[in-house]
């Protein structure tokens, strides 16, 4: 797929190509000038009038990430949250999902052996989320905690950053102010 989208360009107020008199395109498709739609402005930009560069929105992702293997639209989507399983391959490196992969459902399976991720019981589970994430959905870190039922809730933890985007949760000011104090609490909680 691609890796960046602006969204459907613009319909009025099109950008004229002038094609000159000599150019194939122009007895091809009989006209004298391409008409090509304007990308949507950033609705999340402050200022338009602002002395910044332009800023558009990458409705796919601006980032080389998962969605390289689990696609970035709603079908890919939900066949990535409703069926990882196997994500191991038999040297413990990752690979993409197959047909029958099926975490959520307790048939993952690691060389040839059902994994049951109930059985996790001592250890501590901290999952951190961001409300705004467009990436990871709210609730794909949490479900971690279903999966991982044998762990008292004492053991656990789930922290849901308002405000917060995917890349926001683990750099920046929220991280500092907001995300990392949870951490380092829950980490002195339990060490």
């Amino acid at each position: 797929h691609d890796w960046i989208t602006h969204g459907e360009n613009l319909q009025r107020d099109l950008i004229e190509i002038p094609l000159d008199d000599d150019d194939p395109a122009r007895r091809r498709f009989r006209q004298r000038a391409m008409f090509v739609g304007r990308t949507q402005p950033d609705p999340t930009r402050r200022d338009p009038d602002e002395p910044t560069p332009v800023t558009h929105i990458n409705e796919v992702t601006h980032w080389w990430d998962g969605s390289q293997i689990y696609g970035s639209d709603l079908q890919h989507l939900y066949r990535a949250r409703s069926d990882p399983s196997r994500h191991l391959a038999d040297d413990g490196s990752l690979r993409t999902l197959g047909p029958d992969d099926l975490l959520p459902d307790g048939k993952l399976e690691h060389r040839g052996q059902q994994v049951d991720c109930s059985l996790i019981g001592q250890t501590t589970l901290m999952t951190v989320e961001g409300e705004k994430d467009d990436i990871t959905g709210i609730g794909q870190c949490e479900a971690a905690h279903r999966l991982c039922s044998s762990l008292p809730k004492r053991m656990r933890r789930h922290h849901l950053q308002p405000k917060a985007g995917h890349y926001g949760i683990f750099n920046g000011r929220k991280w500092r102010d907001k995300i990392a104090p949870v951490v380092e609490n829950w980490i002195a909680t339990h060490n």
